[in-house]
């Protein structure tokens, strides 16, 4: 077993409204750290850990669908597996991420407690079926 598969660092990103580029954040998204997304991720991968979990906090809670372009920015340069949280819009969403980026994990929330125009609270799971169809599984 590779000691770095236990070691998980686990990013908070939103787009730095000086800079308007991905930014590490703490402080539940409060305070800027001035570290770009991309460069932190590789001295993560560097210090050795094993997987990224990297939220957007830009899009989380937002059913807006997840960052594309956040996932690109650091994908690139990596060879860790990650985890994406933040904006999944439906489980169609899922499977382009999947289809694209190949994540070891993907977070998802909103989608599964929100619904209809007026947001209810409905706690819900997709069938077997759909995500067999959804997946192709």
């Amino acid at each position: 077993m590779n000691a770095g598969q236990s070691v998980i660092a686990s990013l908070d990103i939103k787009i730095s409204k000086l800079k308007r580029r991905y930014e590490i954040f703490t402080h539940n998204g409060k305070k800027a750290t001035g570290l770009l997304l991309k460069d932190f991720a590789k001295k993560m991968e560097d210090y050795g850990a094993g997987e990224l979990i990297i939220n957007s906090i830009d899009r989380d809670g937002t059913c807006i669908g997840y960052d594309f372009n956040l996932i690109d920015e650091f994908n690139q340069n990596l060879n860790i597996p990650f985890t994406i949280l933040g904006g999944a819009r439906d489980y169609n969403d899922f499977k382009k991420i999947v289809e694209r980026f190949h994540p070891c994990g993907i977070g998802a929330g909103s989608i599964f407690v929100f619904k209809g125009k007026h947001k209810a609270v409905l706690i819900q799971y997709p069938t077997i079926e759909e995500k067999h169809r959804i997946l192709n599984i």
